[in-house]
């Protein structure tokens, strides 16, 4: 079972976006050394920071706070027409896992 830590995963998002600290202090409006605090879980995020870091990151908050290991998966930079086809086939999926277990 995998340890649950806040500034790990803080750490990991910024990396998979390929973000220096100095990058998302610019964002946040903070000092780089803010960003290296929230990474050591030496300083926690306030919820304004948390929302922003999770939209940044394109993942929830559940995901950065340790609720979910699921990373969210967002659509809305596709075009409308093939946002419809993923949810179409996820649907399918799901219906087919349903009947099947497998």
């Amino acid at each position: 079972m995998e340890v649950y830590d806040f500034g790990e995963r803080l750490q990991r998002a910024r990396n998979a976006k390929k973000l220096s600290q100095t990058d998302v202090a610019k964002r946040l409006g903070v000092h780089r050394q803010t960003v290296s605090s929230y990474e050591r879980n030496s300083v926690t995020p306030s919820y304004e920071a948390l929302r922003q870091m999770a939209v940044m990151y394109d993942t929830s908050l559940d995901y950065l706070a340790g609720l979910s290991d699921r990373k969210a998966i967002y659509l809305d930079k596709l075009p409308v027409s093939l946002q419809m086809q993923i949810s179409d086939l996820v649907e399918k999926m799901i219906i087919e896992y349903n009947k099947t277990g497998d």
